[in-house]
């Protein structure tokens, strides 16, 4: 058989990455699987002919293997060069049972997408996207891309279920009992039962005042919220969970700690002040003990920070929270290529904790996506003490990166080098190197200042380097110098003057604009 539907009703339940049924850790993911077969080659064979090498699909709950290699003719050629699909469907009736058909049609009709995960309770279409490509009158085709993504069974996302709590007797060992399941919406969570002794009641005093009382435990049965919350509400059970579990923080810099720029207070429009975190509009940012301070200069003005590398939030649901004190009425943002995609308020002047969630479309790495705080007038402001970011739908306690990590992450967008030493050369086939201590994410642009011997900035007039050959000034790409991603090269000039030595600040910029 060319093509096989493995559903969990099916004798062949065979699974990847260690999942005990057919839904597996993968969850909603559509796509081909990592790993198997010849991993879904997507190719031209022929003049006319477009073909899928043999594979394991992932479409909406379901999986579905290619065992030979299918081939299509595309007998009706276009009169001009038009843009098709290749596409996976699976179809499921009223009786849950599953067909599937692999087909091709142009690349402007809108795939259907139900959701089929739980086939036993819905019926519908969902199509799949392996790949594009390009068909010339002629019959030739070109711009051959395959477009589904590679997906494994694994997950770095822990999502967690109900809470219950069972109060036990006095003096009696408390426990956690931990248990996978599905939710609703058929992903996979943990969840957590707390076995917690009743308080004892403490003995009484010299005088025979009765003794402090113990804390009390948590009624039997309670199911709390897994709403991010440090209250005391039903004993300590909410604070405990909150603690135990943590997601990465999908932001840089999320408590502001990294000042490279090293300035206590940025006013400006649209620059860049602590690491990673760039003026929205026209305003200023103050560095204070517990985070950043943001005062308004206009209307709708405030931060912001760019995501780098966008489609790794393709088709997925984040969840951010932060700490804000300020004026009422402060907006976080998630936007889009310019569109609000998701936003929520503070309602008061008074420290608060709040979170929104939003779920992503498809995204590629020329979108533009960055998280947004900002005010409604002149004159308005915060202080932020820390944002995070991560997948999921439940808000996870903050914790940050250690110093060192979240500075080397930092380096990659943003650093600066001071240097006495990077002497010129003399010949231009040999150019001085100066090495960054971190690769950057692309190349950077590169401006020197001059400094005292101390590595302090002593003028905010940018200064080309010295070339002590000719006694002038000269730049960076002249005379074949240049900058990567990981060095700065210089050729016939270097960071000294002719008669003195004098230290200059080099800055290396690949943020993101």
């Amino acid at each position: 058989m060319a093509i096989k539907i493995l559903t969990k009703n099916s004798i062949d339940n065979t699974n990847i990455d260690g999942a005990r049924q057919n839904h597996f850790s993968a969850g909603m993911k559509s796509g081909i699987v990592k790993g198997s077969f010849n991993e879904g080659g997507f190719f031209a064979s022929a003049t006319n002919i477009i073909a899928l090498d043999t594979c394991e699909l992932r479409i909406s709950g379901h999986r579905v293997v290619i065992d030979s290699v299918q081939y299509f003719t595309l007998s009706n050629r276009p009169s001009n060069s038009t843009k098709y699909s290749m596409i996976a469907e699976i179809s499921v009736n009223d009786n849950s049972e599953p067909t599937f058909r692999l087909f091709i049609q142009q690349s402007n009709i809108q795939l259907i997408k139900d959701n089929l995960f739980n086939t036993n309770i819905g019926s519908g279409t969902y199509q799949l996207e392996i790949g594009t490509f390009i068909l010339s009158s002629s019959g030739n085709i070109s711009n051959v891309l395959k477009r589904a993504k590679m997906i494994t069974g694994g997950s770095d996302v822990i999502n967690v279920g109900t809470i219950t709590t069972t109060t036990l007797e006095p003096n009696q060992e408390a426990n956690v009992n931990v248990s996978s399941g599905t939710d609703d919406e058929e992903n996979h969570v943990l969840n957590f039962e707390f076995e917690i002794p009743k308080g004892v009641k403490g003995d009484k005093g010299d005088r025979g005042e009765q003794g402090v009382k113990g804390d009390n435990g948590v009624a039997s049965g309670v199911v709390l919220s897994n709403t991010y919350d440090n209250s005391d509400e039903n004993g300590y059970t909410k604070r405990a969970v909150n603690n135990l579990i943590s997601n990465p923080n999908l932001l840089i810099n999320g408590n502001f700690k990294i000042n490279q720029r090293g300035s206590s207070e940025y006013s400006g429009t649209n620059i860049y002040t602590v690491d990673r975190w760039r003026l929205s509009g026209t305003g200023s940012v103050s560095v204070v003990s517990d985070g950043v301070k943001f005062t308004a200069n206009g209307s709708w003005t405030g931060i912001r920070q760019y995501i780098e590398n966008p489609s790794m939030l393709s088709n997925k649901k984040v969840v951010i929270s932060f700490e804000v004190t300020g004026s009422v009425g402060i907006w976080a943002n998630i936007i889009v290529n310019g569109t609000t995609v998701a936003s929520v308020y503070n309602t008061k002047t008074e420290k608060q904790k709040l979170s929104f969630t939003h779920t992503f479309g498809e995204l590629e790495d020329s979108d533009v996506v960055f998280i947004r705080f900002t005010t409604r007038e002149a004159g308005d402001w915060f202080v932020l003490n820390w944002v995070k970011m991560e997948f999921g739908k439940v808000a996870t306690q903050f914790e940050a990166r250690s110093y060192g990590e979240e500075l080397m992450l930092c380096k990659r967008f943003y650093q600066e080098i001071y240097d006495m030493t990077f002497a010129p050369s003399a010949y231009y086939a040999s150019p001085t190197r100066l090495i960054f201590p971190v690769e950057m994410r692309t190349t950077p642009t590169v401006k020197t200042y001059p400094a005292n011997i101390n590595g302090v900035q002593t003028s905010n007039t940018e200064k080309t380097l010295y070339d002590i050959n000719t006694n002038s000034e000269t730049t960076v790409g002249q005379n074949g110098g240049y900058a990567t991603t990981k060095q700065l090269a210089i050729v016939g000039a270097g960071l000294l003057t002719a008669n003195n030595r004098y230290g200059y600040i080099v800055k290396l910029d690949a943020e993101i604009y």
